[in-house]
């Protein structure tokens, strides 16, 4: 590669579910409400199978580069060794929930220790990780019932009473040499500039996967892209992981797609920022997958879409975008910085419509 690439040595805090923790129950909630952890199989008879960006293959993961980079390589930023994160991890999760077939169901960080459900787990022999923290399931109940799950989870609640179920996560600090930073507003725009220009040999010919898409210069041009709402990503993000892991980075730090995400930066150096998630690809083999030649689209998107290329859960689908707002700030001591408003909020209408159409099944 003839490019001079931007590496950053990084120490951050990274924080991820830790199923070796689990107990039976918090093992069936993840079969039961989360599909992003279907075994292939599984996944592959669900209705999220028509989310597949190429056909036969498992769920994606956005900036993979492949479909057999394992979950396991991908973490919430926390500012620290509480694993704060700004509930981004917990907003990545409730995006795998689909209320129109679970129910009520809410997704949140708990602190086991701060809320003295610790000592609770202790009482009934159950162990959690010292530092207490976790992501809580809670199971509303529904038409002055107990939520549906109950029986299969094998808990008994009182009618009319919500359930909890704790899924505990590691939180440790891990050391990059080669990490390709996006909240960093200098890295940004290379990614943007040099990402938008990659050209792949093809019998000695360099070909470009965007046939008639023109060169960035900022990073802001392609966010609404690299933010689109399919679960996994979709084919500019699967171009982008492969040539990352080409090019040899051993991590990217990227924007959450699933939370208000923002970046404060002052003179080129982040001073605040939340909403950002990190892929490892340390010791990771080459990118598998066939390159996809994007022939359709001539300019980049300018807004934030449901779908690019895939399939998508049919109510959420139908809800319009327009009213999520990306700020940038382009010139000035600020440059760089920039913030996503309203995602968090247009969630929240989302579930409301698939607990709606939850209803509808359940009265019909």
């Amino acid at each position: 590669m003839d490019i001079d690439i931007p590496f950053t040595a990084l120490n951050v805090w990274v924080k991820q579910l830790d199923q070796s923790w689990f107990n039976e129950t918090a093992f069936v909630t993840l079969k039961s409400v989360f599909p992003l952890f279907y075994s292939p199989e599984e996944f592959n008879s669900s209705p999220l199978a028509e989310n597949q960006i190429i056909p036969g293959d498992s769920q994606e993961r956005r900036f993979a580069g492949d479909q057999f980079l394992p979950r396991g390589r991908y973490f919430s930023i926390a500012t620290d060794e509480t694993g704060a994160d700004s509930g981004t991890l917990a907003a990545e999760l409730d995006a795998y929930y689909d209320p129109a077939t679970v129910g009520p169901v809410e997704v949140a960080d708990v602190d086991l220790l701060a809320s003295g459900a610790a000592a609770e787990y202790e009482r009934h022999g159950v162990a959690i990780p010292k530092h207490g923290q976790a992501i809580g399931v809670t199971f509303l109940p529904f038409c002055e019932g107990s939520h549906p799950l109950a029986h299969r989870l094998g808990v008994r609640v009182p009618e009319g009473e919500a359930f909890g179920v704790t899924l505990p996560v590691s939180i440790r600090q891990e050391h990059f040499d080669r990490a390709i930073d996006l909240r960093m507003p200098m890295v940004a725009d290379w990614f943007a500039s040099e990402f938008s220009a990659y050209t792949f040999n093809s019998h000695e010919v360099p070909i470009s996967p965007f046939l008639l898409l023109p060169r960035l210069e900022r990073f802001y041009e392609v966010l609404p892209t690299i933010l689109c709402q399919q679960l996994g990503g979709n084919k500019f993000t699967r171009i982008a992981g492969r040539w990352l892991r080409d090019i040899g980075a051993d991590a990217l730090v990227f924007p959450s797609a699933r939370f208000d995400t923002y970046v404060l930066a002052r003179n080129s150096s982040v001073i605040q920022a939340a909403g950002w998630n990190l892929v490892d690809y340390r010791d990771a083999p080459r990118a598998s997958s066939n390159l996809n030649i994007i022939c359709d689209d001539t300019s980049w998107p300018a807004t934030i879409i449901a779908s690019s290329g895939g399939g998508y859960l049919s109510y959420q689908s139908a809800l319009a975008y327009e009213h999520i707002r990306l700020g940038y700030v382009a010139e000035g001591v600020e440059a760089g910085s920039w913030a996503l408003t309203g995602m968090r909020e247009k969630r929240t209408e989302e579930i409301c419509e698939g607990l709606k159409l939850f209803q509808e099944n359940r009265s019909a």
